[in-house]
């Protein structure tokens, strides 16, 4: 299964923050395959939205964007990941 990722980042007074993190996923196979949205971590709102899960409050859920934020880096190290940035 393939992932595509989008970061979004704020400036706000003098700081970048994250606005949104979403990890896209494909699901279903051959031609049938549609990108869908797997985790959106929207920390504007708070809101965490999982494909199986749902939309669930941040606080509640620190643990698995923890897991996640982790994973991710390990993934970026291993050389997993194409990191491309882009501003507009």
């Amino acid at each position: 299964m393939k992932h595509t990722n989008l970061w979004h980042f704020d400036y706000i007074t003098n700081l970048w923050h994250f606005d949104y993190i979403t990890d896209f996923c494909f699901v279903g196979s051959g031609y049938c395959a549609e990108l869908v949205k797997d985790v959106d971590f929207d920390f504007t709102n708070k809101v965490c939205y999982h494909l199986y899960a749902g939309a669930q409050p941040l606080a509640d859920i620190i643990y698995f964007y923890e897991l996640w934020e982790r994973n991710f880096i390990s993934y970026v190290e291993m050389g997993v990941f194409k990191v491309k940035t882009s501003s507009t």
